[in-house]
């Protein structure tokens, strides 16, 4: 660089006629650059170099990727993997969630909520209009629409079911419990886990219950298609 000491970094060499440094490497030994006057600065000695301003086309920097890249194959075998749908149209397992009740239908009136919680409610249910996930109803069942926080400590709308689940008569599926995989687990050093996006809105709700499901809002009453978050046996089911 012309600034009279060794700079010690590891580079990633490409076959490009011009590189670039990077903001790190400015930072990590405090160089300043000084677009006006068109120099470098360095920060401890005070002393400078210049240079010159390059267009991208005097520069010529320019990479292609080939089209033999496995990756690129990938894609042309599975194009779904790079339009993601939240509702897949095609469901691949036989599994329903059935919500079997006793008693009459529960009703509820929609909940006030402040503007910010209001605007929150409204854009998720027209995404899950969007994504097939729910749909208008005109079902009897009538639960309230709930606001609880998110670990992020964001909000997330959902439905009040308890008075729903009160009248379900209860799935008896057995659920794993921490314990029975204490042998699995003994002198294990590394870990993962698969993290399902919305893991429950995979599981279509059987025809019938879908009206059970219904979730009165300001704005409207939904029903869900597929499995909502807060139905009595929904773990037993998503076990399933």
């Amino acid at each position: 660089l012309g600034l009279r000491r060794q700079f010690c970094w590891q580079f990633i060499l490409a076959k490009t006629s011009k590189g670039i440094i990077g903001a790190d490497f400015l930072k990590r030994f405090n160089l300043l650059i000084d677009l006006k006057n068109e120099r470098l600065i360095d920060g401890e000695t005070r002393l400078s170099c210049k240079g010159e301003i390059s267009s991208i086309s005097d520069a010529q920097i320019l990479s292609t990727t080939s089209t033999s890249v496995k990756f690129l194959d990938l894609f042309k075998k599975f194009p779904d993997l790079t339009k993601p749908s939240l509702f897949p149209s095609k469901i691949k397992h036989s599994v329903k969630h059935y919500i079997t009740t006793k008693g009459q239908p529960v009703y509820c009136r929609p909940r006030q909520l402040d503007t910010t919680k209001l605007k929150i409610a409204r854009d998720e249910f027209q995404f899950m209009l969007e994504n097939d996930v729910i749909r208008p109803s005109k079902s009897q069942w009538a639960s309230p629409l709930h606001i609880v926080p998110k670990k992020d400590g964001g909000l997330r709308p959902c439905g009040d079911y308890r008075r729903l689940n009160d009248q379900t008569i209860p799935d008896r599926y057995p659920l794993p419990r921490i314990e029975d995989f204490q042998h699995i687990l003994r002198n294990t050093k590394v870990f993962s886990k698969i993290d399902l996006y919305k893991a429950y809105y995979q599981i279509p709700v059987a025809e019938e219950d879908i009206p059970k499901t219904a979730i009165t809002t300001p704005f409207g009453l939904f029903e869900f298609k597929v499995m909502p978050f807060g139905l009595r046996n929904a773990p037993g089911t998503f076990m399933r």
